[in-house]
């Protein structure tokens, strides 16, 4: 992805034995500069955000199997990649989820999310969950278990007071892309995520299921470019911001648009989208800061809202085909 990655991620797995929870592996990064949670964020957080009334903290505290949780954005993640064959039931969570099973082990699934049996056989597909309701599963197979569930209000642009997408809770579901991009935001949240990767991909998803539940689906005409006045305070807030961890609702907060709005109306006006907007300012500070000062590349990277020296060089080097250091040589020479 064009924009580099400010956290690195720190994911703790767990098996359950008894009533002991015992910790198999735990590695990760944060700057204690910023005074910020990492993007994509392990067990130790998971209930500070989300609390007790999520697919996510119901299953950490349940299965007993290996298991990963992590949290992009306001996206919770949750991978069991040996989910054994078993009878389970889920109670009430807050958000709409993609439930995916990614194995190729012959067997069967009955899923009931309170509307009657789903049957499938275990192949790659994915369910998507209501929510506020009750859900059980019936697997006569191991399956490589994924779940994304997005926050409370990730439709509600959509749906109104509405909390469930029809049809899409009636069957097994193949959509290709929509696949993809689940994986992609857990292969990534691995490494790190910022929140406007996040929510740029989150974003991508909610369209994309929402145009999957209406048959009557439209897509609306040409966005309409923000106009001079919006784009200057946007620019003015992004660098009075720029070491802050920002998200799409916080720019759509400063010019008065939805989520929505604030990424096409942005692409209209200037071809980018959120995260390529604020990346493009963070990266002309920095090279303001090479060019005009002595502070070493970790104050820079820091001032400019990137995590560490390393990856400010590489955004640099991608977007800009130098370094930092040699940036600063050339303009000094």
């Amino acid at each position: 992805m064009a924009e580099s990655k400010l956290f690195r991620h720190s994911t703790t797995q767990h098996a359950i034995k008894g009533n002991r929870d015992v910790k198999l592996s735990s590695s990760g990064f944060e700057h204690s500069a910023l005074r910020r949670q990492p993007v994509a964020q392990s067990n130790s957080t998971l209930t500070e955000r989300l609390g007790p009334d999520t697919f996510a903290e119901h299953f950490w505290r349940s299965c007993p199997f290996q298991q990963e949780h992590r949290m992009a954005g306001s996206l919770a993640l949750f991978r069991a990649p040996r989910r054994l064959a078993d009878h389970f039931s889920t109670p009430p969570v807050k958000g709409i989820s993609i439930r995916m099973n990614r194995s190729r082990r012959d067997g069967s699934k009955i899923v009931d999310y309170g509307a009657g049996r789903i049957r499938s056989s275990l192949d790659r597909h994915y369910n998507v969950a209501p929510a506020n309701l009750v859900s059980s599963c019936e697997l006569s197979s191991e399956v490589d278990f994924l779940a994304l569930e997005f926050s409370p209000d990730a439709f509600k642009e959509h749906l109104g007071d509405r909390s469930d997408l029809g049809r899409l809770h009636a069957e097994c579901q193949r959509d290709e892309l929509v696949m993809q991009l689940v994986e992609r935001i857990w292969q990534e949240s691995a490494e790190g995520i910022t929140r406007l990767e996040a929510d740029g991909l989150s974003i991508a998803l909610v369209t994309l299921l929402v145009r999957a539940s209406r048959s009557d689906f439209q897509r609306p005409d040409g966005p309409r470019a923000l106009n001079n006045r919006q784009l200057n305070r946007l620019f003015e807030y992004v660098e009075s911001h720029l070491a802050d961890d920002l998200s799409v609702v916080d720019l759509g907060r400063a010019i008065g648009c939805s989520t929505t709005e604030i990424t096409s109306s942005l692409r209209a006006a200037t071809g980018t989208s959120p995260w390529q907007f604020v990346l493009l300012r963070r990266l002309e500070r920095a090279k303001s800061l090479l060019a005009s000062s002595q502070h070493a590349m970790s104050e820079i990277a820091l001032e400019c809202g990137f995590s560490s020296s390393q990856h400010f060089a590489t955004a640099f080097k991608k977007q800009l085909g130098t370094t930092p250091g040699a940036y600063r040589r050339d303009w000094k020479s």
